[in-house]
């Protein structure tokens, strides 16, 4: 239970691998960015809204752990190239 007078914020995270140049060999990054789930749909997929934070650039991401509230955590191997 929560003291009174706290506040639940909702935080949401997302990733997507994004090429860097050709140069690279082929090289994909992996960014996670953290938004709060407090602002409105519509203005946070606004690229112009900066809503979203870049948190980190990670370019080794080959698993992935499933999980969430209320549900056992799992590991899966995701191949680099999917």
């Amino acid at each position: 239970m929560l003291p009174e007078g706290a506040t639940i914020l909702p935080i949401m995270a997302a990733s997507d691998k994004t090429p860097v140049t050709s140069h690279t060999g082929g090289l994909e990054m992996h960014p996670l960015f953290l938004t709060t789930g407090n602002i409105q749909s519509d203005v946070r997929m606004k690229a112009t809204s900066h809503a979203w934070n870049l948190v980190c650039q990670d370019r080794f991401s080959s698993t992935i752990l499933l999980g969430g509230p209320g549900m056992q955590g799992t590991n899966e191997e995701v191949s680099p190239d999917t």
